[in-house]
C-alpha cells in the first residue's frame, strides 16, 4: 500500500478531485462575478442539451473521430504489411516515415496552415501550377473538416505503422509457412491468420485514438483560419467557452464531452486489457 501511496495521492489530485468539483459546480448556478452559488440540480444539463452549437460540436466530434481513426488503422496496418516484406532501403524509409508523429501538434498546425495558405502557400501553389483550381482548404466550412482529418491521419499513422509492424515481427512464422505449405493463399494467410493475431492491437490502437481523437483541441485551435461554429470540435468549444461564458455550463459540457470515451473503454475494456497483456503497447 505505501508504494501506491504516491500513485494515489497524483490520481487523487490531479483526477478524482477535479473531477468531483466539476460535477459539483455543473449541478450549481455560481457565477464568477460574485462566487457564490446555488443547489439547481440538471438545470444546467438541460439547457446544454437544447444549446444547437453543442450537438453541432459534438457531430463534428463523432465525425473527426470515425474518419481519423479509421484512415489511421488501416493507413498504418497496410503500411506496417508493406514494410514487413523487407524490401531493400526500407529501413531508411521507415525512418523518414515517423518523423510526422514526433512533432508537436502545434508545429503540426503552424506548418500545414502555412502549406495551405491561399495566397503563399506551397501546395495551392502546385495546385495552380498543375492547371487545378486551388481549394479553400481552410476558410471553408465543407472543407475544414476534411483537412483537420487528412493533417491528423498525416501526424498519427505513423504511430499505428510501427506498433502494428513491431506486433508482426512476434508472429508466430511456423503457423504461416505451415499454411502456405497446406496451399492457404496470401489473402487467406492474412484474413484467417495475421488479422486475428492484431485484433488485440488493433483494439488498443483504436481505443487510445478514440480518446485521443475526441478530445483534440490543439490542431483546429491552430489550423483553423476560422472560428466558424460548424468547424469547431466539442473539446475546443469547451476550451473557448462558446457554449456560454458561465462556469458551471461549461463544466457540465466537459462532463458530457467525457461520457462517449467512458462508454467506448468499458465496452472495449477486455479486448483492451487483453491487448495490452500480448504486448500491443510496452
Amino acid at each position: 500500500m505505501l508504494l501506491l501511496g504516491p500513485c494515489l495521492l497524483y490520481l487523487i489530485a490531479f483526477s478524482i478531485y477535479p473531477l468531483i468539483y466539476s460535477l459539483k459546480l455543473s449541478l450549481t448556478d455560481l457565477r464568477a462575478a460574485d462566487a457564490t452559488g446555488h443547489w439547481i440540480g440538471l438545470r444546467n444539463y438541460g439547457d446544454l442539451l437544447r444549446d444547437e452549437f453543442f450537438w453541432n460540436a459534438t457531430k463534428n466530434s463523432a465525425i473527426m473521430v470515425v474518419s481519423s481513426v479509421a484512415i489511421e488503422v488501416v493507413a498504418g496496418v497496410a503500411l506496417a504489411m508493406f514494410f514487413n516484406l523487407h524490401l531493400k532501403g526500407s529501413a531508411i524509409v521507415r525512418g523518414i516515415l515517423v518523423l510526422p508523429m514526433l512533432i508537436t501538434p502545434i508545429v503540426v498546425g503552424v506548418m500545414w496552415r502555412s502549406l495551405l495558405n491561399p495566397d503563399w502557400g506551397l501546395i495551392n501553389w502546385a495546385i495552380v501550377a498543375l492547371g487545378f483550381e486551388q481549394p479553400n482548404w481552410l476558410g471553408s466550412v465543407e472543407m475544414a473538416m476534411k483537412t483537420l482529418i487528412l493533417v491528423d491521419a498525416w501526424q498519427w499513422t505513423p504511430f499505428v505503422f510501427v506498433i502494428v509492424y513491431a506486433r508482426l515481427q512476434t508472429l508466430p512464422h511456423e503457423v504461416i509457412e505451415a499454411a502456405e505449405i497446406d496451399g492457404a493463399s496470401r489473402w487467406q494467410v492474412l484474413w484467417h491468420i495475421v488479422i486475428p493475431t492484431l485484433r488485440p492491437t488493433l483494439t488498443v490502437l483504436a481505443t487510445f485514438f478514440f480518446i485521443w481523437t475526441w478530445n483534440e483541441f490543439l490542431l483546429p485551435l491552430v489550423l483553423l483560419i476560422s472560428n466558424d461554429n460548424q468547424n469547431v470540435s466539442i473539446a475546443l468549444g469547451t476550451l473557448h467557452g462558446q457554449y456560454t461564458s458561465e462556469p458551471t455550463t461549461t463544466a457540465a459540457a466537459a462532463l458530457l464531452g467525457i461520457v462517449p470515451t467512458v462508454i467506448f473503454f468499458l465496452v472495449f475494456q477486455r479486448t483492451l486489457m487483453r491487448g495490452v497483456t500480448v504486448g500491443a503497447i510496452k
